[in-house]
C-alpha cells in the first residue's frame, strides 16, 4: 500500500495475533504484489521491483526503475513480467532475480494519453495489458509485438485483468465489465 507515489507500507497479521502490523515503511508507494512459491514473493510501485524469499520478512530491490510499476503476472514460477504505467515492460526468466526491459515505455504505443494499470499471462507467451482511453492490447509471442483489441463499445478506462476458464475479465471505471473470450 502507500499513497502520493512516495509513501509505501507492509503490514503482515502474525501468526499468532489477531491484527496488522507495520513491519515496513518504504520511500515507494506500492502497487501490486504476487506469490510465488516457498515463501517467495514479488512487489511492485513507483519505480522499483522488490522480492523476498521469506514470505515477507526481509525484502531486496531490484536495481531495474524507472517507471512507476503498476502491475507484475508470472505465467509460471520462473517467467514473470512487469507493466509501467507510461507503458514500459521488463520480463524475467529467473523468478525476479534479474530483468530484463522488452520495452521503453511510451515509445512502445506513442501515445502519451494513455496509462497503463494492469498485464496479465496466461501463458509464457499469452498476455493482456490494460488501461485508459479503451486500451485493451493482446500478444501472442511473450511481449515482443502488441496488438490493439478493437471495436470496443463505449468509453472504458479499465483497471484490472483476471483470467479464469479460458476468459479474460477486465474492470473498469462506471462498473465496467468485458468479457473476453481467449481462444478467439
Amino acid at each position: 500500500g502507500g499513497g502520493n507515489y512516495s509513501l509505501g507500507h507492509i503490514h503482515q497479521k502474525k501468526s499468532n495475533g489477531s491484527k496488522l502490523e507495520l513491519t515496513d515503511s518504504l520511500d515507494f508507494e506500492l502497487t501490486d504484489i504476487i506469490r510465488l512459491e516457498n515463501g517467495l514473493l514479488q512487489a511492485v510501485g513507483y519505480g522499483l521491483i522488490m522480492q523476498s524469499s521469506d514470505n515477507g520478512a526481509n525484502w531486496q530491490m531490484s536495481s531495474t526503475d524507472g517507471d512507476f510499476f503498476r502491475a507484475i503476472s508470472f505465467p509460471n514460477v520462473q517467467t514473470g513480467y512487469v507493466l509501467g504505467e507510461y507503458g514500459s515492460i521488463f520480463k524475467t526468466t529467473n523468478q525476479g532475480n534479474d530483468w530484463q526491459m522488452i520495452r521503453n515505455g511510451q515509445a512502445l504505443f506513442g501515445n502519451p494519453s494513455k496509462l497503463f494499470r494492469d498485464i496479465e499471462f496466461y501463458s509464457d507467451t499469452d498476455g493482456l495489458i490494460i488501461g485508459t482511453n479503451n486500451t485493451v492490447m493482446r500478444t501472442d509471442n511473450g511481449g515482443k509485438t502488441w496488438k490493439n483489441i478493437v471495436n470496443l463499445v463505449g468509453y472504458v478506462d479499465y483497471k484490472s485483468i483476471e483470467i479464469a476458464y479460458d476468459k479474460a475479465f477486465l474492470c473498469g471505471n462506471q462498473g465496467q465489465l468485458l468479457i473476453l473470450d481467449l481462444n478467439n
